[in-house]
């Protein structure tokens, strides 16, 4: 294990910002462990609109083979600075993201609270 493990996990984060949903899941915990272990990340949603290279920035991310991830977040962190000069419009999407999946969470909070309240 070396850094590319803890890039997977960045790429799980960025999917999870992205898209509201995980890339991995299973019906039990061992289930999705053994989605992450064998199967590939599910493609992220169309309504996400996630820019095409950013997208592969993040199955770059998710590779199953180690050697296919990025090898150091240095070099992440400079594709991904390519990306913002290159078109403002990923770092636009991300942020719009990260807002959506924060208002999401929130209504849900507050629809449970109001169950438990309720009962």
């Amino acid at each position: 294990m070396d850094e590319r493990s803890d890039l997977f996990s960045l790429g799980v984060i960025f999917y999870e910002m992205l898209s509201g949903t995980r890339p991995f899941e299973g019906p039990s915990p061992l289930a999705t462990i053994v989605a992450i272990a064998n199967e590939p990340p599910r493609e992220l949603p169309r309504e996400a609109n996630v820019p095409a290279p950013l997208r592969q920035v993040i199955e770059s991310l998710l590779a199953k083979d180690h050697e296919a991830r990025y090898p150091s977040a240095s070099e992440l962190l400079a594709d991904l600075r390519a990306l913002a000069d290159e078109d403002t419009r990923a770092d636009t999407t991300i942020r719009r993201a990260a807002v959506r999946l924060h208002r999401r969470r929130r209504r849900l909070a507050l629809i449970a609270a109001g169950a438990a309240l309720a009962a």
